[in-house]
């Protein structure tokens, strides 16, 4: 089996216990509150490699109300360790005379116990091109260029 787009099931949902990581790493006071996951809440999963990815919340922006950035802390589940990772991406950007229509960066990696940061770069690599364009809710693009920085951008 490898990475699929999906959307969190009951079954899912019992067995990793999704509402209770996405409960504590979520901004949202309501869904802490209440204690549940947005309808239909996709993440990138691979049920035989025991991984998966979660996105926890988008920061919000600095210069503008209510909105938010493509900057967000995601939740990678590996094995039982929740490693945090702080993801930004931007679109249509040239990388060695390749244009790409997503680059991902990394801005921080934290909590992993488990892996190099270097297995946690390419185990990123393999879930965000499965992301394509939108996970789950998007449809999935063949001929959609992504790209993954393999450095943790420091700010």
């Amino acid at each position: 089996m490898a990475f699929k787009n999906a959307v969190v099931t009951k079954e899912l949902d019992e067995k990793y216990k999704m509402t209770d990581i996405f409960c504590n790493y979520t901004d949202s006071l309501y869904y802490k509150q209440n204690r549940m996951m947005p309808n239909r809440y996709r993440l990138v999963i691979d049920e035989e490699l025991d991984c998966f990815i979660m996105l926890g919340y988008n920061f919000l922006d600095p210069e503008l109300e209510h909105a938010r950035l493509s900057k967000g802390l995601w939740i990678l589940y590996y094995k039982g360790n929740l490693i945090e990772v702080i993801l930004d991406y931007d679109f249509d950007i040239t990388i060695d005379g390749v244009l790409y229509d997503k680059v991902w960066s990394i801005f921080d990696i934290k909590n992993n116990e488990l892996l190099s940061e270097k297995e946690v770069i390419n185990l990123l690599k393999e879930i965000l091109d499965v992301y394509n364009v939108a996970g789950a809710w998007g449809e999935i693009e063949e001929d959609y260029k992504v790209y993954v920085r393999d450095e943790i951008i420091k700010e």
